[in-house]
């Protein structure tokens, strides 16, 4: 594998409720988490099941990856991998703590 970034991970298979602030608080109990972000569809505003970690130490990272492959969040299974840099991905919106209110869904 290429491009590897080393201390951010890609988490797959999301529960479609889990947002930013339960991948910080799950993921936090490994080691300092600097960002934590879950893809959005741009017109429902609903996960797309995949989200990124990012720790401050790759160390970190290497241990959460290992650690909480193939474990649940919200009843379902996560798969982790280190995040691959891609030039190429389409656009997507992003549940951020940067932008959460702009991203806030709600139910009716």
């Amino acid at each position: 594998m290429e491009n590897l970034e080393m201390n951010k991970l890609f988490i797959g298979n999301l529960h479609w409720n889990v947002r930013w602030p339960e991948l910080k608080e799950y993921f936090g109990q490994r080691g300092e988490v600097a960002y934590a972000s879950v893809a959005l569809d741009q017109e429902t505003k609903r996960s797309r099941w995949f989200g990124f970690v990012t720790y401050v130490n790759a160390d970190d990272a290497a241990t959460a990856k290992d650690a909480a492959n193939e474990q649940e969040l919200e009843g379902r299974p996560m798969y982790i991998d280190f995040a691959q840099a891609r030039d190429d991905s389409p656009k997507t919106d992003v549940d951020t703590e940067d932008n959460n209110e702009s991203s806030e869904e709600t139910e009716e």
